[in-house]
């Protein structure tokens, strides 16, 4: 275990020895990492540290060589462990934990309504004997209704029937963020959600990561802007060569002389 791995009061997330290794070159080495639920969480660290393969492997998009990441979900005001490790993504999204992408995974050849659509989770209609009963109809009006909100929320409603190529760089992650609010998340990773954004958006998006927290959504990103990562974060941890090389509260941590070794070399 880490020597600098620091015990939290209500994990939501328990990563364990999960490794990720290709060749000689091992990407991810964690040893032990634990997320507390309701809080801001951070993820920093130089280029090629491992964090999105990091969030890859969380997620089912990446196999590793060997580890297990458990997600507790809150039952009645009981821990009930998820262990989702070696699921297959869906299954992590339904699950609770959902995630974006450092480069936008829109669907530019449809609506931005239709791409909000399509997180709506356990639709009918999806189902070819559940389709023919009219209630699908009444859960569509309802997701459909659920999708303004969050477009409205963030600043999207006026373009929900434009197709998504048309929108620029800052759009597309707040598109990101909403269509992942559709699954109704308890932990939601963004990686680099502020990547390419300018600083009035930069602003807004922290402020929506905040709001989301207090709503009791869990939020882990990764980010290079320190400045960012200060301001929103409740809680940091920094990867080296796929290690958690330290972990403490953002005030803490930005003097830790071995994260300035990493950022900056010895």
């Amino acid at each position: 275990m880490d020597d600098v791995f620091v015990k939290k009061s209500d994990p939501i997330l328990e990563a364990e020895g999960l490794k990720k290794q290709y060749g000689e070159l091992v990407a991810v080495n964690v040893n032990h990492l634990e997320i507390q639920r309701g809080q801001v969480t951070a993820i920093i660290g130089p280029n090629g540290a491992g964090k999105t393969t990091f969030f890859n492997l969380l997620t089912g998009f990446t196999r590793p060589n060997q580890g297990s990441w458990v997600l507790n979900k809150k039952s009645g005001g009981q821990n009930i462990p998820t262990l989702i490790g070696g699921l297959p993504t869906y299954q992590i999204a339904r699950a609770g934990m959902v995630r974006t992408f450092q480069v936008t995974k829109t669907l530019d050849r449809m609506t931005v309504m239709e791409n909000m659509l399509l997180s709506s989770q356990k639709q009918m209609g999806e189902k070819m004997l559940r389709s023919v009963w009219p209630n699908w109809k009444t859960q569509q009006y309802l997701d459909t209704q659920k999708a303004e909100e969050l477009l409205a929320r963030y600043g999207l409603k006026e373009m929900k029937n434009n197709y998504t190529s048309t929108l620029s760089g800052g759009q597309r992650k707040l598109l990101e963020i909403s269509r992942a609010l559709m699954a109704d998340p308890e932990l939601l990773l963004l990686d680099e959600p502020l990547a390419g954004v300018n600083p009035a958006l930069i602003e807004k998006i922290l402020g929506y990561m905040r709001d989301l927290a207090n709503q009791g959504v869990t939020i882990v990103f990764v980010e290079h802007n320190m400045d960012a990562v200060v301001d929103v974060s409740d809680w940091v941890v920094c990867l080296a060569e796929g290690s958690v090389i330290a972990e403490a509260e953002p005030k803490n941590l930005i003097n830790n002389q071995a994260v300035i070794d990493a950022y900056l070399g010895r």
